[in-house]
């Protein structure tokens, strides 16, 4: 599928904004790939694919035309979460909440205790 030069640009913007939110928290999402793309109706976006605590699979930042973002989780290609409205800098903080981190620093220790044993 091939994608405007346009859609390009706000990807990496997004991928910039992200980064600018904190490298630390993008790196825990366990990202294996970046993708552009673009909806039918040409909004752009940027696609991540996460191995995060909370969801593994994709995760879009999709740009609306009110300059905001529409933040999506996709598991088989269907929605299963999502949040409109993430202005560019609450963006990181937002997929941080759908891919990795769920929402308090003692249910972050009590996910991590459960995966490795711990508790």
């Amino acid at each position: 599928m091939k994608v405007s030069k346009r859609s390009k640009q706000v990807a990496e913007t997004i991928q910039q904004q992200l980064m600018a939110g904190g490298m630390e928290t993008v790196m825990s999402w366990g990202v294996s790939r970046w993708s552009v793309g673009e909806l039918e109706d040409k909004r752009p976006f940027l696609a991540l694919d996460v191995n995060g605590l909370l969801h593994q699979g994709e995760t879009r930042i999709i740009l609306e035309w009110s300059d905001t973002y529409t933040v999506q989780n996709l598991t088989e290609g269907q929605v299963i979460k999502e949040q409109s409205d993430v202005y560019f800098d609450e963006v990181t903080s937002v997929v941080d909440l759908f891919v990795e981190y769920p929402g308090s620093d003692e249910e972050y220790r009590a996910a991590i205790d459960k995966i490795f044993n711990y508790g």
